[in-house]
């Protein structure tokens, strides 16, 4: 999700034209406060990417697939349903943070986060998606354009 929707609030004044949307889980204070946020600044909040009308152009995701114990899965959920055009990723498998996972969920198998990147990346590699080179500190974060 995107949290208290700082970023999505900097995506709708950088692209005031665009059909800007977050996501967030429901009854939480963080879409609580995401939905004034979205009020505010004229953005929709969903609590599913089954709420978004395919395609996207952007898709941008900062320490969000790390959350979620079967990242491979919902990126292929992602990419099924909302066929993004480019994504901004910024992922985090490997840190120690609450609400990370030691081990992740890959084809019913317990893999470790210094494995998963790897793995993401190569499903993103799969899905028609190359990873372009930036000018952004380390190359982060990750930038996809489908081929």
């Amino acid at each position: 999700g995107c949290g208290f929707a700082y970023t999505t609030v900097g995506l709708r004044q950088i692209y005031p034209r665009a059909t800007v949307i977050g996501t967030n889980l429901d009854n939480t204070v963080q879409m609580d406060l995401a939905k004034q946020m979205a009020d505010k600044y004229d953005f929709d909040m969903v609590s599913s990417i089954r709420d978004i009308e395919a395609p996207i152009d952007l898709l941008f995701a900062s320490e969000y697939f790390e959350h979620i114990i079967g990242p491979i899965y919902h990126l292929k959920d992602i990419l099924y349903r909302l066929n993004p055009k480019v994504l901004i990723l910024a992922n985090a498998f490997t840190t120690k943070s609450i609400g990370h996972f030691d081990h992740y969920n890959i084809d019913n198998s317990a893999v470790s986060g210094k494995k998963v990147s790897r793995l993401f990346n190569a499903e993103l590699k799969n899905h028609g998606y190359k990873r372009m080179q930036t000018k952004f500190w380390n190359n982060r974060p990750d930038f996809w354009v489908k081929n």
